[in-house]
């Protein structure tokens, strides 16, 4: 199967993202500018960032998510999501690869694919791993890739429960390690995202390099 025929099933079709290589994203960006194959597209960044623009807040609200409903519903081009989104992206990483988390939300605006930003907010999550007593506190380990995933798996989970457009067309970029490299040793159980949406009912397709490949 390829990944197209992947997203015409229920299963979330993932593209482990290597955040200073392009390959994931270039996938990703051919698949959004399909017409009608991707329905919702799950990206890793916080679910509670937002803007500090009074004039954007005013326009489509303080929070990440919010915008971007606010932006399909009004049938928001991807050249206008460009301009809106950068204040909503303040925290991106400046080194990541192009095409960047902006410019790929707004092709997906563009073409009417709904975005979650559907990581767990990175204060809470310090704030979690505190309190469970684990150290050092660093939330790209096993430990804090644990409470993220957690966390980030919630958050798509209770999004499909209710987005019945969206028994299909499920598209996930994510860091790789999220998938593979956070994996089961003396210390912690397997507890990569793929593990955590398939307990709660979530089958995950991880794309493969070959399928990723241009």
């Amino acid at each position: 199967m390829t990944l197209q025929d992947w997203l015409a099933t229920p299963v979330i079709v993932a593209l482990p993202d290597i955040h200073g290589q392009r390959e994931a994203r270039l996938q990703a960006e051919f698949l959004l500018r399909q017409p009608g194959l991707v329905k919702t597209f799950f990206i890793e960044y916080e679910s509670t960032a937002s803007t500090s623009d009074p004039v954007l807040q005013h326009d489509y609200g303080r929070l990440l998510n919010a915008a971007i409903s606010e932006m399909l519903d009004r049938g928001t081009s991807a050249t206008v999501a460009r301009r809106v989104l950068p204040s909503y992206f303040s925290r991106l990483n400046p080194a990541d690869a192009q095409p960047s988390l902006v410019s790929l939300a707004a092709t997906a605006i563009g073409n009417g694919v709904q975005v979650l930003a559907a990581d767990m907010d990175y204060a809470a999550a310090v704030d979690e791993l505190a309190k469970e007593a684990l150290a050092p506190i660093n939330l790209f380990l096993s430990a804090g890739l644990s409470i993220r995933d957690r966390a980030a798996s919630r958050t798509i989970a209770n999004y499909l429960g209710v987005a019945t457009a969206a028994a299909s067309g499920r598209l996930m970029l994510w860091g790789a390690n999220h998938f593979t490299e956070n994996t089961a040793t003396e210390s912690y159980c397997d507890t990569r995202l793929q593990i955590h949406l398939a307990q709660l009912g979530l089958p995950v397709h991880v794309a493969t390099a070959q399928e990723m490949a241009p």
